[in-house]
């Protein structure tokens, strides 16, 4: 008999565990339908290809922009945590495992946190056909806006 990975155990056990009544009829259909996709070459769903192709492309590029400097730290990002000799600039003295962060990086992270909550709040209202908050979702992007400095769209 021939192992199946596993996701499809883990499907049949789930299958099992949903039929009270049990049914050797259809479970064995089920899982004969599990092993003939199991050989299929099948393609995964990208993520940066589904959010290209739609309505959330920008907030995309701005979300994959922030994750690599987040996850891929450049020399400059990574330069805060070293301590330098006073006397010589280019001396490093040690490494400041909790820097204090400049007052721009706070606000930075802060505003990015708004951004992100009321994008998805507005997109989840969006999915969910406008919701009665829709006017107050409105207006708050307006005014984080203008706080911003910036347009809203």
């Amino acid at each position: 008999m021939t192992k199946l990975p596993a996701a499809m155990r883990a499907a049949s056990f789930l299958m099992q565990l949903q039929n009270r009544q049990k049914d050797a009829d259809r479970d064995a259909k089920l899982l004969g339908m599990l092993k003939e996709w199991a050989k299929e070459k099948r393609k995964f769903l990208s993520a940066k290809e589904t959010a290209l192709a739609g309505a959330t492309a920008n907030s995309y590029i701005y979300y994959s922009q922030l994750s690599a400097d987040a996850g891929h730290p450049t020399f400059s990002s990574l330069n805060r945590y070293l301590v330098s000799d006073e006397m010589q600039e280019d001396s490093i003295r040690g490494i400041d495992f909790n820097p204090i962060p400049e007052e721009h990086e706070m606000t930075d992270t802060l505003s990015w946190a708004c951004e992100a909550a009321i994008s998805v709040c507005v997109g989840v209202n969006e999915m969910l056909g406008h919701t009665p908050a829709s006017e107050d979702l409105f207006k708050l992007a307006n005014e984080y806006a203008a706080l911003e400095g910036i347009a809203a769209s």
